[in-house]
Order: C-alpha cells, then sequence, then structure tokens
C-alpha cells in the first residue's frame, strides 16, 4: 500500500527498478495518485531489491523521491509519502511501515502515525468510547510523537474505542 501525503506536490506515479540489473526496467506500480488517495500495489517479484521512484504524473522524468525497498516471499509493506516537495521542513520522504498480515481473531490492530509534515508534536489518545478528553485524570497514551513516527502495531481486545490527537 502507498499513500500520498505530501501536500505540494503533484498527482504521482510510482515506478520500481531491479537494483541488480544495470537497465533502468521503471516498473510502473502505480499511475496518478493525487493527494490524500492511497493505492494497493499489486506484488514485485521476490525476493529482490529495488529502487522505488516517485514522479510526477504529467513527467515521469521528474523524480520526487527515490527509496530503496526489499522484497519479500508473501512479504507486506506500506509506505506513507508525506513532506513538503518544493519548499519547507520536512522535506519529501517515505515513511516505511512494516505490515503483519496474520489476523487474530481476539483483537485488532491499530497503527496511528504522524504524517502531518505542517503540523508540530501531537498527542494521541486512546481511550474508551465516552471518557471526557477533558478529564484531569486523562493523559495522553502517546505523547510529543513527531513527525514520521508512529505508535507501532497495537493489539486492541473487543470493543469500542475513541482516538483523538491534540
Amino acid at each position: 500500500v502507498a499513500v500520498h501525503l505530501s501536500p505540494d506536490a503533484p498527482a504521482v506515479d510510482i515506478l520500481a527498478d531491479i537494483d541488480a540489473t544495470a537497465n533502468d526496467e521503471a516498473l510502473r506500480l502505480a499511475t496518478n495518485i493525487a493527494f490524500t488517495e492511497s493505492c494497493f500495489i499489486d506484488g514485485l517479484p521476490a525476493p529482490d531489491a529495488y529502487t522505488l521512484s516517485v514522479v510526477a504524473n504529467a513527467d515521469n522524468n521528474v523524480v520526487a523521491l527515490q527509496f530503496p525497498f526489499a522484497a519479500t516471499v508473501d512479504g507486506a509493506a506500506t509506505a506513507i509519502v508525506s513532506g513538503f516537495l518544493s519548499s519547507g521542513i520536512p522535506a519529501i520522504t517515505a515513511l516505511p511501515l512494516a505490515v503483519d498480515p496474520r489476523s487474530v481473531v481476539t483483537e485488532a490492530r491499530l497503527r496511528l502515525t504522524h504524517a502531518s509534515p505542517s503540523t508540530a508534536d501531537v498527542d494521541i489518545y486512546l481511550l474508551a468510547d465516552g471518557t471526557d478528553l477533558n478529564d484531569m485524570s486523562v493523559t495522553p497514551s502517546f505523547a510529543a510523537v513527531p513527525f514520521g513516527a508512529d505508535t507501532g502495531v497495537l493489539s486492541i481486545g473487543a470493543g469500542t474505542y475513541d482516538v483523538y490527537v491534540t
């Protein structure tokens, strides 16, 4: 899965190049992904090492970002592309997130990632449904989470929860 969260980047294509060859294969993985959109990428031949390129949809010669990716047999991954392309800090970057596709019948899995490049550190609250966020005894489940960081994969028991980011 790939997610486009770079607010000043145009719609993008995602290309892959096999590192072990001298040729530039430019395998097209996704096309015309706009800001806030995500896409599912069908499997890459594995095992193999790739360079993934995030390029402008209108002109694939305009490369916004390149990063390495190691495809594994039965592997899965999510990459969030965020940050600023033309100006600003942080610069455009890939936020890779490992994925464990195994399901567990007795729990849900949740991962929260701070991917807003123009937002300072955030506090994340994972609260039982109906908990008053303004109650003085309520503290963040994750405090001062910086841009690019995430909670890791959380195992959540059955129930209804409220998630707040402040």
